[in-house]
């Protein structure tokens, strides 16, 4: 749903005194003399990788992709998967990570190895996790044109950091459109991961004329964008 929100009222209360310049009284209105507004339009997009299997809804992507643990081989001699005559042992490390920054986009890579996917290693995955264990059916398995059997897998990948919509648009920040709009909106994704947002600042000059403590009202009104016969839902705050 594409929605908006509008500024519909600001009002100042009195509510106490100290060292007042003149005479003041509780619940008093203070007259608004100003109000102006500065919005920030522009489309924004998540990064970072996508869910392993069965995305949420809506879908996400998390900035982090980090490795670990390991996986050890015997490779054989033979061919027949009989896995005899030991050749040698080996052991295929995974570490690190790869790291998009949440406020620049800007790519770091420390990860060395990878997952293993071949018939002698399960891989078990969830929508943030991959883990590599052995099978069960792994005594002997071929791997052309050699034996080879793993003896341990613990390998690990895991996503971390979910990238929002508001790092989005903080990052697309920089090249919005400036202007004096005062209805502020986000839009449903387009492609999963593209947006398009509105967001405003206003400021309110009030004539305070007693020193004191004062109470800012404010009221909005959520609604469809770009259809003002849709009904709206206020808000005080």
């Amino acid at each position: 749903m594409r929605t908006r929100l509008l500024i519909l009222l600001l009002f100042v209360t009195f509510s106490s005194t100290r060292a007042a310049a003149q005479t003041c009284s509780p619940g008093n209105a203070v007259p608004l003399i100003g109000l102006s507004f500065v919005s920030q339009q522009a489309d924004a997009f998540l990064i970072g990788f996508n869910e392993y299997t069965n995305p949420s809804s809506p879908k996400k992507k998390y900035r982090t992709k980090s490795g670990a643990g390991s996986t050890s081989f015997d490779l054989f001699w033979s061919q027949d998967r009989s896995c005899t005559s030991l050749r040698w042992q080996e052991t295929h490390a995974f570490s690190g990570s790869t790291t998009y920054d949440k406020t620049t986009g800007a790519l770091s890579d420390t990860l060395t190895g990878s997952m293993d996917d071949n018939p002698c290693v399960m891989l078990r995955v969830t929508r943030i996790t991959r883990e590599n264990s052995l099978s069960g059916a792994c005594a002997a398995c071929w791997w052309s044109p050699y034996d080879q059997k793993a003896t341990a897998a613990n390998k690990m990948e895991f996503l971390l950091e979910e990238d929002t919509e508001a790092d989005a648009e903080n990052r697309a920040l920089p090249r919005a459109i400036v202007g004096t709009s005062n209805v502020a909106y986000r839009t449903s994704r387009a492609g999963d991961f593209l947006f398009s947002f509105r967001r405003v600042t206003y400021n309110a000059v009030f004539n305070v004329r007693c020193a004191g403590d004062y109470e800012v009202t404010v009221h909005t009104t959520a609604r469809k964008r770009n259809d003002p016969s849709s009904p709206g839902c206020g808000r005080r705050s």
